[in-house]
């Protein structure tokens, strides 16, 4: 019996692997932004924001803008992803943490945080974490943070649409 082809989904979750070279990343990222709609990338895309090479994270930034479509079976993932950046960030800020990238964490959890919002009522329990995101728009320390703030805020509206 042949094997039945993988699903466009698990095709793309397996080209956007850790194992492969950035510019085959930003390649598939590139061919990935074309689509009409893909979903079960979602994390991995935000994963991807941060990766070192500047292009592949332009190009994770375009696929989350134009064609990645979260499923509610991501929302218990986004939600644990989203808690690690915003913990990753108050370690950071009481550390003084140089190294850190703000601008970079803060597209994560921006992203995040619209992804989440995307998912709608099937994400509420991403209400608490995107609170706590939303509380760093009334930090005057962590400006780089605020866009991430707001966009949870509106997420959460979205939670109970």
């Amino acid at each position: 019996m042949p094997t039945p082809d993988p699903s466009p989904q698990n095709d793309w979750a397996s080209r956007l692997t850790s194992d492969r070279s950035a510019s085959e990343i930003s390649a598939d990222l590139q061919e990935l932004a074309l689509q009409e709609s893909v979903s079960g990338v979602t994390r991995r895309c935000l994963e991807l924001l941060g990766h070192d090479v500047s292009e592949v994270r332009l190009w994770a930034s375009e696929a989350l803008e134009s064609v990645v479509q979260p499923e509610p079976a991501e929302a218990t993932s986004l939600v644990a992803w989203l808690d690690e950046l915003i913990d990753r960030q108050a370690v950071a800020a009481r550390e003084s943490t140089a190294d850190l990238d703000a601008s970079e964490l803060a597209d994560q959890m921006y992203w995040t945080a619209t992804m989440l919002g995307r998912i709608g009522a099937a994400a509420a329990a991403a209400d608490p974490t995107l609170a706590r995101l939303e509380k760093l728009g009334d930090d005057p320390q962590a400006a780089a943070y605020h866009a991430a703030a707001a966009r949870a805020g509106r997420a959460r509206k979205s939670l109970t649409a």
